[in-house]
């Protein structure tokens, strides 16, 4: 039996919350963005920290050797710094815009008044971390007659069911991915999520600082 959980809550009532919250200079497409933004934050953070390990940071550069009297080019090659350094400052600009982007919208959302449609905004904008707060908001804001099978677009699945049992690996979606700390088995591996927000498959080229392989 699958588990599911709401990812929105009650959409009757969230017809009216973009009339009755004053987004002011926020806007659904940047509340939209935030999951993403913080995936690519991810991203960034692992190719900052790794960048210098790339082959594509050694480089070409030809000098003139004139031990004999006139110039004789020869090509070395080494560690682009130059290259290295121009790249770090982009994407630390780029992290750092990101980052305050995601600053912004957490206030946003922290700061509407009203319990239900903080809860429901956290959920469908923010959330998406822990399903087990997903449940719990759910339970509070879910009409009985919206099941996963009548309103599908309502709800994600429980990747993680029961907190004793490793499940096998599935690709989630941005509304339920997996969490630092969750285990999975793939490709007969038992993996450990590092990173909140991880929709990467375990084992894949790249991901080394998102699961580790555990016993």
């Amino acid at each position: 039996m699958q588990s599911y959980c709401s990812i929105f809550g009650n959409s009757l009532q969230s017809e009216h919350i973009f009339v009755e919250v004053e987004l002011e200079k926020m806007t659904k497409e940047r509340l939209e963005s935030y999951r993403s933004n913080k995936m690519e934050i991810l991203e960034l953070d692992y190719i900052l920290e790794n960048r210098w390990k790339s082959d594509t940071m050694i480089g070409n550069d030809v000098i003139f050797d004139y031990s004999k009297g006139y110039p004789m080019s020869q090509s070395v090659t080494g560690f682009d710094y130059k290259r290295y350094e121009r790249l770090q400052d982009r994407d630390l600009r780029r992290k750092k815009n990101l980052e305050l982007e995601c600053k912004e919208i957490d206030d946003f959302v922290d700061g509407i008044q009203d319990s239900l449609t903080r809860r429901i905004f956290r959920i469908y904008f923010i959330d998406g971390r822990k399903s087990v707060t997903q449940r719990e908001v759910a339970s509070h804001t879910s009409q009985d007659d919206w099941t996963p099978a009548v309103s599908p677009s309502l709800f994600a699945k429980v990747l993680i069911p029961d907190a004793n049992v490793i499940p096998e690996w599935e690709q989630p979606e941005s509304t339920n991915p997996y969490m630092a700390g969750d285990k999975v088995t793939h490709n007969g591996k038992t993996w450990e999520s590092l990173v909140d927000n991880n929709v990467w498959e375990p084992g894949a080229t790249g991901t080394e600082g998102l699961w580790k392989e555990v016993e």
